[in-house]
């Protein structure tokens, strides 16, 4: 209890090794994630192409289990992975792509996005109104006016997500 504190001496620093942790870190997240923004059920096990120029062969075992894939194929380049009927995501040092191809209903997902898109367009055209308005932007508190701002780049977000995924879809 009364010995100083253990200094470091930096001996095990590995920025290597924290760097290709870091990237196996990213690429089960992105895959948790494109699994949740497409609906596709936790527990199914997946096909997914992961392009990248490190050497993660020894990390496989590890991502499916995490990431709840299987078969995961690793590629040099996203142009070796199939490109139509995707999903993608690109990190830093990998891109993560997820054939969809009976993963769910198409159908659904569809009518789902274009409710979205519809609703994000008009939420945008609105505040867009809005903000054109000279007698909305002198006569609102700015708080106000600046909370309309962030609304309307949120929607715009939303919009460029939902059509992104439409051409997804095909």
């Amino acid at each position: 209890m009364i010995a100083a504190y253990p200094e470091h001496s930096g001996d095990w620093l590995d920025e290597a090794a924290e760097a290709e942790m870091t990237a196996v870190m990213d690429i089960v997240r992105a895959v948790r994630n494109l699994r949740r923004e497409r609906n596709i059920d936790a527990g199914r096990w997946i096909e997914v192409y992961v392009a990248t120029r490190d050497d993660l062969a020894r990390h496989i075992p590890a991502i499916e289990q995490l990431a709840r894939v299987r078969p995961l194929r690793l590629v040099v380049t996203p142009q070796d992975a199939p490109s139509e009927g995707v999903a993608t995501a690109v990190l830093d040092r990998a891109t993560i792509v997820i054939p969809l191809a009976g993963l769910f209903d198409a159908s659904a997902e569809r009518a789902n996005l274009e409710k979205q898109r519809d609703q994000a367009v008009g939420e945008v055209e609105r505040l867009r109104s809005q903000l054109s308005n000279e007698s909305f932007t002198s006569r609102a508190p700015a708080s106000v006016v600046q909370d309309a701002r962030a609304r309307l780049a949120a929607a715009e977000s939303r919009l460029a997500g939902a059509r992104q995924r439409l051409r997804e879809l095909g």
